[in-house]
C-alpha cells in the first residue's frame, strides 16, 4: 500500500493538470467532469495497476 501513495510532486501535477484543463472550458454542466478526469489519471493509474479497478475509477470521477 505505500508503494500506492502519491508524492508531492505528483499531487502538484494532478493540481496544474487541473487547472490548466478547468481554465480552458469553464461549465459546470459539461466541462468539469472532463477536467476532473484528465488531471487524475495519472494518480489513479497509479493507485490502481488493474486495468478493471482503473476504469472504474475513472467512471467514478467522470
Amino acid at each position: 500500500m505505500s508503494n500506492n501513495k502519491l508524492t508531492v510532486k505528483e499531487r502538484k501535477n494532478m493540481f496544474r493538470r487541473w487547472i490548466f484543463s478547468a481554465g480552458l472550458g469553464y461549465n459546470y454542466e459539461s466541462q468539469q467532469a472532463p477536467s476532473v478526469a484528465f488531471s487524475m489519471r495519472k494518480a489513479l493509474r497509479k493507485i490502481y495497476s488493474n486495468d478493471d479497478e482503473y476504469i472504474d475509477a475513472m467512471d467514478n470521477h467522470y
